[in-house]
């Protein structure tokens, strides 16, 4: 589509043509401007302008200007302006004042984090999102052994597990869940060729919670036998929600407001085949079975660009949905 066509869908559809939100228009957005020219318009929608015709017009200006100058004093004075676009940049700047916006600027890291994220994002031939791990090269080449530590933690758990029988019935049935949902496979042995990290992990019990009592903690800040874990080799990753200062005052501007939430959400986004094997753990049903490596194969909470890679998705799927209602 071009940058027209998709702003004649949008206003077809009674979108705010800065951030495609179907529920207010462009007075009441809070979200950033145009990543082209700052302007309250979304980037997809930028329309490019013609730089010679932009001086021409310029030059003409300023040439009408100097020729009234040099007429004699009872001559009528008359200015025209050609410059339209200011009254829009001062209009842009009013609302960003309004909303409450403040725009943030990235660190090398996190610009470097996004740029990753725009090269290394796919969609499979189901239609769902397959990320990468936003590694830092230099902390990540010292990624050494976790596989010991990540066995003496099961152990350990193990033995808690076989002291609490309704616990140990929770825990197992949680992880087969796991892996008939199909977020892990059983593997023999890590591919070689690539490095590989083992994730201890352990439960928290919540009796008071009314919807998941029993959740299991994946822990990716375990140091391997270099002192590095993968979150210490993991990338700052930028904030990508809005403030809670923005979210509660716009909570506060319609009169319905809906809440919800995604199940499993992280778990619905795929993780690159490569990178699968920084998500290994290891289980067994009962303490005379051999201990089996099973590799997660989706986004897994505990590591530290979870939710980034999450929520970042978020608009992207909104866009394309909006956009390009063709994807699956």
């Amino acid at each position: 589509m071009t940058p027209t066509e998709r702003f004649d869908v949008t206003k077809k559809n009674a979108l705010c043509i800065n951030c495609l939100s179907p529920s207010h228009q462009l007075k009441n957005c809070s979200s950033g401007a145009c990543r082209v020219c700052n302007q309250k318009h979304h980037t997809m929608l930028h329309q490019r302008t013609n730089p010679s015709s932009s001086q021409q017009a310029h030059t003409q200006s300023s040439k009408l200007s100097s020729s009234s100058g040099s007429q004699s004093s009872s001559s009528p004075s008359v200015h025209i302006n050609h410059s339209q676009s200011s009254h829009a940049k001062q209009l842009a700047r009013f609302w960003e004042i309004e909303s409450c916006h403040s725009s943030s600027t990235l660190s090398l890291e996190e610009a470097a984090c996004e740029q990753h994220f725009a090269r290394n994002t796919v969609q499979d031939s189901t239609g769902r999102f397959i990320v990468t791990l936003p590694k830092r090269e230099s902390e990540f080449a010292r990624l050494g052994s976790s596989k010991v530590i990540a066995t003496r933690r099961f152990l350990s758990l193990e033995r808690r597990l076989n002291a609490d029988p309704q616990l140990k019935q929770a825990y197992t049935a949680f992880i087969n869940e796991y892996e008939q949902l199909g977020h892990m496979k059983l593997i023999d042995n890590p591919d070689p060729r690539h490095p590989a990290y083992y994730l201890p992990h352990h439960c928290v019990v919540r009796p008071d919670s009314t919807t998941t009592k029993l959740r299991v903690v994946f822990d990716a800040s375990c140091s391997t036998d270099t002192g590095m874990s993968l979150n210490d080799a993991l990338m700052v990753d930028p904030q990508v929600q809005d403030d809670l200062v923005s979210i509660i005052l716009r909570f506060r501007i319609p009169q319905f407001a809906v809440i919800s939430d995604i199940e499993k959400m992280y778990r619905q986004i795929g993780m690159n085949s490569v990178d699968q094997q920084l998500q290994l753990i290891l289980w067994s049903d009962s303490p005379s079975e051999t201990m089996r490596t099973y590799q997660l194969t989706t986004v897994t909470y505990g590591t530290s660009s979870a939710p980034y890679l999450a929520t970042k998705l978020s608009p992207e799927l909104d866009q394309k949905a909006i956009l390009q209602p063709q994807l699956p």
